[in-house]
């Protein structure tokens, strides 16, 4: 057991609160609070030995792994605090939900290869263990007795969207041959491969930041676009595009706020806005149902990483519909996305990825268009409307600045 106590891990991301509001930390960050107590006693299982895998949220889980706070903190500093990685301490973080799950039940796989007897634990968010990679990994490590625990830490919230919320009425989901336990009942023994855990708590920050807008130095002497009206042509665009009765806005951020995207759906009702939970293909193929059934969905993915989960229902199914049903069916879909940016908050390769031309070259009856002209954009979803193909269209974020 590492020797940290409580205050220590409150200190510390009290700490990096006040670097970032000093403008020194120039990245996102996802700061712990409320789970102090339970991630103590729960990493009192974990040997140095053990791997530990952790979400963007990773800061207590690498203090109480043994990851000295010096380190931690200039990893923190330099923009890593979405995906802390340390081999000698065998941590691992990931800033894309859930992907690190299926890396962690590899490193199971070679640790019962090896007949090593150590273990791996793999953290996930509440939104997470509903994806179903989740489900697949979890089934996959029961199946093989592999040496792996799965922590689901529930706070309700996915960004801003109530968890529960999105997934209607809650049905009770059952995992066959998993034990599901209280912190109390964890003895160290080799049934841990067929078992689970799942706390509550409640965030005690946002989910990144601070909750104050912080002035970087750098902003002063950059000179961001200034993207008013860029960001009205996008939200007279939507409320065009809501009067027609047939159109339906779904996605993530479409009725909780957590990225630009919310913003441009300003005043639209909330009868024709569908908060998805996280699940990008399978949103993608309601899109097409939606459409096939008379409606025009505006299928929505904040940013690129999250659009490429998406991309067997876009690329194998909505873009060959047409040629595979002899023309009997022509669904039309609009889907929109974001170039993500890079300043002032450098968020790492994963969030500011662009996929435009990659696309281009997949898909042969969907239009790619990339809207980097103002003057184009209230036309551009005009002709997305009143044409018969769907079109994905780009939005680079960094348009939107002001």
């Amino acid at each position: 057991m590492v020797n940290i106590s409580k205050a220590d891990l409150m200190h510390f991301e009290e700490r990096i609160k006040d670097l970032y509001a000093q403008g020194k930390i120039m990245a996102p960050i996802h700061l712990s609070g409320g789970n102090e107590d339970i991630l103590m006693d729960l990493f009192k299982n974990i040997k140095k030995e053990d791997w530990v895998f952790a979400s963007y949220r990773g800061h207590y889980h690498a203090l109480l792994k043994g990851i000295p706070m010096e380190w931690l903190e200039q990893e923190i500093i330099k923009g890593r605090s979405m995906y802390i990685m340390n081999d000698e301490y065998k941590f691992y973080s990931s800033s894309i939900v859930p992907g690190q799950l299926p890396i962690a039940l590899g490193v199971a796989m070679a640790e019962k290869m090896k007949g090593s007897g150590n273990h791996v634990w793999a953290f996930c968010g509440d939104m997470a263990a509903e994806t179903g990679v989740f489900n697949e990994v979890i089934k996959y490590a029961a199946g093989h007795d592999l040496p792996i625990t799965f922590i689901v830490e529930d706070d309700g919230l996915s960004v801003y969207t109530p968890t529960q919320e999105v997934w209607g009425k809650e049905i009770p989901v059952s995992h066959d041959n998993l034990t599901r336990l209280d912190l109390a009942q964890t003895p160290r023994d080799n049934s841990f491969s067929k078992r689970f855990m799942r706390y509550s708590y409640k965030r005690q920050y946002p989910h990144h930041g601070i909750g104050i807008w912080v002035e970087f130095p750098e902003d002063k002497k950059k000179n961001l676009p200034v993207g008013e009206e860029y960001i009205d042509k996008l939200k007279l665009s939507m409320k065009m595009l809501a009067e027609d009765k047939r159109i339906i806005f779904l996605g993530q951020t479409v009725r909780c706020k957590g990225s630009p995207i919310y913003n441009t759906l300003e005043g639209i009702s909330e009868e024709k806005r569908i908060e998805m939970p996280i699940m990008e293909e399978v949103q993608m193929g309601i899109s097409i149902g939606l459409s096939l059934g008379g409606f025009i969905p505006v299928s929505v993915y904040p940013r690129f990483d999250f659009l490429i989960l998406a991309a067997n229902q876009l690329v194998n199914h909505l873009d060959k519909i047409y040629e595979l049903s002899n023309g009997r069916f022509n669904p039309k879909v609009i889907i929109r996305t974001m170039i993500g940016s890079k300043a002032p908050l450098y968020p790492g390769p994963q969030h500011f990825q662009d996929h435009t031309e990659a696309f281009k070259n997949m898909l042969t009856n969907v239009d790619v268009i990339k809207l980097e002209d103002k003057s184009k954009i209230i036309s551009t979803y005009e002709n997305a409307l009143k044409g018969n193909r769907s079109t994905l269209i780009i939005e680079p974020v960094d348009l939107l600045h002001t």
